[in-house]
């Protein structure tokens, strides 16, 4: 099929051929704009871009519980990724609204909402870590086990 492409392309001047961002397919046309071969690829290759930012939020709070200060490899807590304002009360799955915690503190807090001036603070905190780290505070993040 390459061949075929490559050959079409010479015939035709006006085709140009690109390579999928994800799979390396060779995309054909005039001038295509397509990142992606197909919607499949262009899918997955936004999947993986949220799951590095799930990671990339661990990092950006010192694998540690914001709450408490506990980290998995000290204390051997189990960590994850906790909704400042709960999806219930109409948080989103964004940087600026997800922060590390450890178990305890996550089922400590459910789904109610910390008093206003600790709001502000965590989500300074937040906001300041992902100005050094240049997360933005709107990129979605893909959570994971549905928490």
């Amino acid at each position: 099929m390459r061949n075929l492409t490559s050959i079409s392309s010479v015939c035709d001047p006006l085709l140009h051929e690109v390579k999928c961002a994800w799979c390396d397919a060779v995309i054909v046309g005039a001038r295509p704009k397509r990142l992606y071969c197909s919607i499949r690829c262009s899918r997955r290759a936004q999947g993986a871009k949220k799951r590095k930012n799930y990671f990339l939020l661990f990092e950006r709070d010192f694998f540690r519980c914001v709450y408490c200060g506990k980290s998995s490899i000290e204390h051997g807590v189990s960590l994850a990724l906790d909704h400042v304002i709960p999806r219930s009360k109409g948080g989103k799955d964004v940087a600026g609204n997800l922060t590390v915690s450890c178990h305890e503190c996550n089922s400590h807090k459910c789904a109610r909402i910390l008093r206003p001036s600790v709001i502000r603070r965590l989500l300074w905190l937040i906001e300041q870590r992902n100005e050094q780290l240049g997360i933005g505070c709107d990129t979605p993040i893909e959570m994971q086990g549905g928490s």
